[in-house]
């Protein structure tokens, strides 16, 4: 059979070019066919070698290789061809091969460029070839690793006692088998250390004439939209449970106008269920009373949805869906797309009727006093200024006046029956005053028992009227407490309201007018007028008011010592330092205001108390920090009448010096002899209980009174302070020089020190050591000095 040997060499090359055709790509393939080809070439040469120079056993592949040694005798004459032809084909599979290897460095370039994983595998399974990302992506560190692995071992099974589920494994088996594109959602594949990985995988079958030749498996890494997706999840969630927590109602709406969600609170005020709301037009649901449901409404619901609420100011009347009404504050804002597009609305309320009530009731309670239902001083005092801000000019007649009341026998009431019949007789009297006055003016309870009255559009002639009718009305009322019968009177201070006048101003005029009244016998009515002279000097008092109790909250009191000294005659000692301690006030502009200028207006309206406290308490701190010193020191402590007669100023004391400290021998209080005569029983005993304790006690102008020497041996004070009248005269006035001399001796026999005031000049001292005056004061001797200027030791 001459022609076998080329027969199967073309056999070859056919099957060499079909699977060139067919695997292209392939480098692999060709070269293996490549050298299977020269390989049966070479076996042919040498079985044609041993045939012509060998001798080889016979037998029955002896004689078939005679036999075909035998044929290639006879064609030897065409084996130069068939060698060419050989190495033609050579030539061109060469040739191929490197096409082939470019193609295919080309292809694994472009294959290991891309982010996807990409492994294409066999029938079985098995792994023949992998891009980088797909080592990357399986944690093989090169590609050699997963050539041959079966991907069975990356697929994870399913979890034990999941019946059903079907192992994603099978999905590749099933491309494989029927050449059909599986396409998995999200499964999970093993890693070269065992974890796993969520992984979207595309299975592609390989397909040559309908026969599945293979695989190609696309996956990629979800790992991170997984996480994303659980994170929007439960944001998602954070967000649903926030809402349905928040004391705010929320609704949502499509572009459409149409509800999407009400939170439960919303389901709470609007009266819809979420679930009968969704779809419904917007409006229908958060219906606002305003509102009516036009064609401009339905085509930009959520533009008009915006109006309204804008135009509402935040706060807006709403319709339930029960029909009742109910104040809401809102919020309304648009819902964006990433391109800035409108998909819908969101709309944030609360209902604030019951606030809304409350605010109203607490703006009421706010104005209004509790008791009578009548205005309050704040806001009789913001209408006083919204009058004073309308005020006629210079030169225009004043409309306006203002009433200041206080009632006569409101103490007796109180007393008598009690703070239940006085709050009832307050409540009974608000009603007729209410009665009395013109519907327009402002009638006001400023405190306690005193009221206010602002009359509007009201001449003076026309104010004294409406001010008698009331002290009538008052004067004629009866109040009538279980068996008691009270008449009551009412004293009135009446002022016009003038241009450039001030609140404070009009009410303190008002308040001094008023007091003039009391004085004046009271249930009177009186008008101020500013060139009134004693008018005048009650209101300079009551401005010093304002002014003292201001000083005290910003303390601005301060304590000046005079040194009192023993005089020649006396014989006492000069070791034992004694010290008045006189106040002063300091002004708004810094400056020091004498006591002359303030303590009148302050024992007249009830604050000398807290002044006199004051001191006593700021000398006990400052002697304690002489506590330790060896250095005797006498400090003098003047206490007014109202003091004196205060039951609680000797716990007060008690509990300074159990606080500071102080030794009661330091200290030495000065009461006046008007005060302690007014006082007697009160000063008596005051006097008796701190002596007893070791302070001691002074009367301070001594001979000032009618009857000073008769009082004089019921007070058991240490000291006799002669008035400084008989003192400045005492060189040119022989009279006043012997009732000097008189109150000295009569001290001296009851046993107390004198003390000599307004002492000016050494004439005046040399004239009270001849007297035989035990201690002198005044200028002559030292002028008062800041107490700081005081050494504490020493």
């Amino acid at each position: 059979m001459p022609s076998q040997l080329p027969l199967a060499l073309s056999v070859v090359v056919v099957i060499s070019v079909a699977l060139v055709a067919l695997w292209a790509g392939r480098r692999l393939a060709v070269a293996s066919l490549g050298r299977r080809l020269r390989a049966i070439i070479k076996q042919m040469s040498l079985q044609r070698t041993a045939i012509d120079g060998e001798s080889v056993p016979r037998g029955g592949a002896d004689r078939q290789l005679d036999w075909l040694s035998e044929q290639l005798l006879d064609e030897r004459s065409d084996q130069s061809g068939l060698e060419l032809q050989l190495n033609e084909t050579e030539n061109r599979l060469a040739q191929m091969r490197l096409r082939l290897e470019r193609e295919s460095n080309r292809s694994r370039t472009l294959l290991d460029a891309l982010s996807e994983a990409v492994l294409e595998v066999d029938v079985r399974g098995r792994c023949t070839f992998c891009n980088a990302a797909c080592v990357h992506t399986l944690g093989f560190s090169d590609q050699a690793q997963l050539v041959g692995l079966d991907l069975a071992g990356l697929f994870v099974p399913p979890e034990s006692g999941a019946g059903g589920v079907r192992s994603d494994r099978n999905a590749l088996l099933l491309a494989l088998e029927t050449g059909d594109m599986q396409r998995i959602r999200e499964t999970p594949l093993r890693r070269a250390d065992g974890t796993k990985i969520p992984v979207e995988c595309l299975i592609q079958p390989l397909l040559e004439h309908g026969q599945v030749l293979g695989a190609l498996l696309t996956f990629s890494d979800v790992s991170e939209r997984k996480h994303a997706e659980e994170a929007l999840f439960r944001e998602r969630e954070h967000a649903q449970v926030t809402l349905e927590s928040i004391g705010d109602g929320v609704v949502t709406a499509d572009a459409l106008g149409r509800v999407r969600y009400l939170n439960p609170v919303a389901e709470s005020v609007l009266g819809w269920k979420n679930r009968e709301a969704i779809g419904k037009p917007l409006f229908s649901v958060f219906r606002l009373a305003n509102e009516s449901m036009d064609q401009a409404t339905a085509e930009r619901p959520v533009e008009r949805l915006q109006e309204e609420l804008q135009a509402a100011e935040h706060e807006a009347l709403l319709v339930r869906r029960d029909q009742r009404e109910i104040f809401v504050e809102q919020n309304a804002s648009p819902i964006r797309d990433r391109n800035g597009r409108v998909i819908g609305a969101i709309v944030v309320f609360r209902d604030v009727t019951e606030a809304r009530r409350m605010a109203h009731q607490l703006e009421y309670q706010a104005k209004h006093d509790a008791l009578t239902g009548l205005i309050n001083r704040l806001e009789f005092e913001h209408r006083l200024e919204q009058v004073l801000a309308e005020a006629p000019k210079a030169d225009e007649v004043a409309e306006h006046a203002l009433c200041y009341l206080d009632l006569d026998q409101f103490k007796v009431v109180n007393d008598t029956c009690g703070h239940v019949a006085g709050d009832e007789l307050l409540r009974q009297l608000s009603n007729l005053l209410r009665s009395n006055v013109r519907h327009a003016d402002a009638l006001a309870r400023l405190g306690g028992d005193e009221f206010g009255i602002l009359l509007e559009s009201c001449p003076l002639d026309q104010a004294l009227r409406i001010a008698n009718q009331l002290r009538q009305s008052v004067q004629d009322f009866r109040f009538a407490w279980e068996d008691k019968t009270f008449t009551l009177g009412i004293s009135i201070g009446v002022v016009m309201i003038n241009a450039g006048d001030d609140k404070a101003y009009v009410l303190s005029a008002a308040d001094t007018a008023c007091y003039m009244a009391k004085e004046s016998g009271r249930n009177r009515v009186k008008v101020y007028h500013p060139d009134d002279t004693e008018l005048q000097q009650r209101h300079g008092e009551m401005h010093w008011v304002t002014r003292i109790s201001r000083a005290l909250e910003e303390n601005r009191f301060r304590l000046f010592y005079q040194p009192i000294v023993a005089t020649a005659s006396s014989g006492y000692s000069d070791d034992s330092r004694h010290y008045e301690l006189l106040l002063r006030m300091v002004d708004e502009a810094g400056n020091l205001a004498p006591p002359g200028a303030f303590l009148p207006a302050a024992e007249r309206y009830n604050m000398i108390q807290n002044i006199d406290r004051w001191v006593v308490r700021t000398a006990f701190e400052w002697l304690a920090t002489r506590l330790g010193s060896s250095a005797p020191i006498t400090i003098e402590l003047n206490l007014s009448g109202p003091t004196v007669s205060d039951d609680t100023f000797l716990d007060f004391v008690l509990g300074l010096l159990e606080v500071t400290e102080v030794d009661p021998e330091w200290v030495c209080f000065e009461i006046t002899e008007t005060a302690a005569i007014s006082k007697l029983t009160n000063a008596t005993r005051l006097i008796q209980s701190l002596k007893d304790i070791g302070f001691r006690f002074a009367l301070d102008d001594f001979g000032s009174g009618l009857s000073s020497f008769g009082y004089l041996k019921n007070l058991p004070v240490d000291y006799l302070k002669i008035d400084g009248s008989f003192i400045k005269d005492i060189l040119v006035d022989p009279i006043d020089r012997a009732l000097v001399k008189s109150i000295n001796d009569i001290g001296h026999v009851m046993g107390k020190k004198t003390i000599a005031e307004y002492v000016e000049n050494d004439a005046i001292l040399q004239v009270l050591d001849e007297i035989g005056i035990d201690y002198a004061q005044g200028y002559g001797i030292a002028r008062p000095r800041p107490l700081e200027l005081l050494k504490t030791h020493g």
